[in-house]
């Protein structure tokens, strides 16, 4: 099997060579010989071509009688069907010519309408050039028969009133030389840029040196459009590498319960899955819609599944003391913790929930809300709970926004926006752990993250919690309190803030839901407390994500956040008064946390 790199390499009879020792005479006309620059270079060349070698070139065996046949058709046929590169629109074509001592092949590059000469090939007879003279390459050339054979090159070819090529190539099979440009100094001294090598099988063959030549982009200054063989990376295809038709799915679940049962590597790589998933997701959430969470109905629960099932997130650091001033402020008005949850948990008996109130229930939401109470079996009631489910099937989809990143995006960075409940969960459960001692203050109390079920409906996880009364932030008017009354508000809010921030949480999306004020819709600064709910999206510090033993920072971009809701809800004197003054970042202790 002849390969295109065999073939390349080939096209000389037998090694050619030329004789060392020039005999001819001297001339006072100097001769200043300087290199070219290529781009690609000769050695990015060889290496681009050598991708080629395990490749069979099949017009080997095509008859090779003229040097136009030998050298130029083959040359041509490889670099159109292999080194041109895609989105290269130009073409290669050639004409002929005898002259006097030699055969000289002019080749075009035509892009549409565009012709240009690019190279003009001298094929020589013997004894026209004496390789000795100027072999291996000199910078100056004194022999007169090379000098008479360039002077008459000059004088023929680099008139000025004929269109100039981007190279001459010429050899006679013994030597070859690439030649670009010639000058004239007052008669006195000439120079001409120069390629020159002996003429050889292999990297030197005549075949390769005309191949680089069609390679030539038209500025030094441009990358090469030629074929590319560097390695690029190759990115899973689904679970096993799997390929089919380009229309099917390649990990379709069987029965998909939730988004876990989608292989998210597939669904990144592969349309057909997504949209397979898209299409699960929007009727899914049509089903359980149609079904929707009543007042009386149960959900059975299992308790601590998701401690049993999932590993929970914990930072390798301790907490940092917060200063006493935070401390008194949201240490306000503590609450009791309900006993009899935590031994109807803690119990052996089946258990279930029973929805009393619906506070939330509808799709394109990351939680669904509910006030019950906990029944054992054994007739154990316990007293008003809240539960925060969440169920993936109902949350927010941005479909259009996934498709298209099939389009923009690599693969690895595709679903950024798809969020799964165990990740939420996993925030949420982090963030109660590390406010753990604010649970009853600051916080609601957190019974514990379990799994609830419902016949032929809901299946999800879901976190007890404090049912907190009172009021959110989105009920009440700030505006018809007083303005000290603001002012010592916002301080308090600031007090909240820096309580989550020492305790590795930064809080990224505040909204008025997420502001309760258990004491109603009034606000007294000397006493009532502020209760802070909602952290499946709260940022969280794990640990040294930057240097080993080194802990990372947070960067406390929820004080802005807070900040932008007060300016919104707040008078503008209040606002100015404080906020801007108390939530300056030297005041925060940004580089406590």
């Amino acid at each position: 099997m002849t390969t295109i790199v065999d073939f390349l390499n080939s096209g000389h009879d037998s090694t050619p060579h030329y004789e060392v020792e020039c005999n001819h005479s001297s001339t006072s006309m100097k001769l200043d010989l300087e290199g070219i620059t290529f781009q690609p270079t000769p050695a990015f060349y060889q290496k681009h071509v050598a991708a080629f070698r395990f490749k069979p070139y099949p017009q080997y065996n095509r008859p090779q009688i003229t040097l136009v046949q030998k050298y130029v058709d083959p040359v041509f046929d490889i670099f159109h069907t292999y080194l041109r590169s895609a989105d290269d629109s130009a073409q290669f074509t050639y004409e002929c010519e005898t002259l006097q001592d030699w055969d000289c092949v002019r080749i075009n590059k035509v892009d549409g309408d565009e012709k240009k000469l690019h190279t003009v090939i001298h094929f020589l007879s013997l004894g026209n050039i004496c390789w000795g003279g100027i072999l291996p390459p000199r910078k100056a050339v004194h022999r007169s028969v090379t000098s008479d054979f360039l002077e008459h090159f000059l004088d023929t070819f680099f008139s000025e009133h004929e269109q100039q090529p981007r190279y001459f190539l010429i050899t006679d099979g013994h030597g070859i030389m690439v030649l670009t440009t010639m000058e004239h100094w007052k008669n006195i001294m000439r120079a001409a840029q120069v390629w020159l090598f002996p003429a050889s099988n292999g990297p030197n063959s005549l075949r390769h040196t005309l191949c680089l030549l069609l390679c030539q982009m038209p500025r030094s200054t441009n990358y090469p459009t030629i074929f590319d063989p560097s390695p690029w990376r190759k990115f899973f295809h689904g679970a096993l590498n799997v390929q089919r038709e380009a229309e099917q799915p390649i990990s379709p679940p069987v029965k998909p319960l939730r988004f876990k049962d989608f292989d998210r590597y597939t669904l990144q790589r592969s349309l057909p899955d997504m949209e397979l998933f898209l299409d699960w997701t929007a009727k899914e959430a049509a089903r359980l819609s149609e079904r929707p969470v009543i007042p009386g109905m149960s959900f059975t629960v299992d308790t601590n599944a998701f401690q049993r099932e999932e590993k929970g997130w914990r930072c390798r650091f301790p907490n940092q003391p917060m200063p006493a001033q935070t401390k008194d402020f949201v240490g306000r008005r503590p609450r009791p913790r309900s006993t009899t949850i935590d031994q109807l948990l803690a119990s052996q008996h089946a258990l279930e929930f029973e929805v009393t109130e619906v506070i939330r229930h509808k799709p394109n939401t990351f939680s669904q809300v509910f006030f019950g109470v906990l029944r054992s079996s054994d007739g154990n009631v316990s007293p008003k709970i809240c539960l925060k489910l969440f169920v993936d099937a109902m949350f927010p989809v941005d479909e259009d926004g996934l498709l298209n990143e099939f389009v923009t995006t690599q693969p690895p960075f595709r679903l950024g926006s798809l969020h799964y409940p165990e990740d939420l969960v996993r925030r949420e459960e982090a963030a109660y752990e590390r406010l753990q001692k604010h649970q009853g203050t600051l916080i609601p109390y957190c019974y514990g993250f379990h799994r609830f079920a419902m016949q032929d409906s809901l299946n999800a996880y879901g976190v007890l919690l404090e049912a907190i009364p009172g009021s959110s932030l989105t009920q009440v008017d700030p505006l018809k309190w007083e303005l000290d009354v603001q002012q010592s508000f916002m301080c308090h809010l600031r007090e909240c803030q820096r309580a989550l921030l020492y305790a590795g949480v930064d809080q990224r999306d505040y909204h008025g839901g997420q502001i309760l004020l258990p004491n109603g819709h009034q606000y007294r600064p000397e006493t009532d407390s502020i209760v802070l709910i909602d952290f499946a999206f709260a940022v969280q510090r794990f640990g040294d994500e930057q240097l080993p033993n080194i802990a990372a920072t947070l960067m406390g971009q929820g004080i802005g956040v807070l900040m932008s809701l007060l300016k919104h809800i707040c008078h503008p004197d209040a606002t100015m008064k404080t906020a801007f003054r108390e939530f300056a970042h030297r005041s925060m202790h940004i580089q406590e946390w």
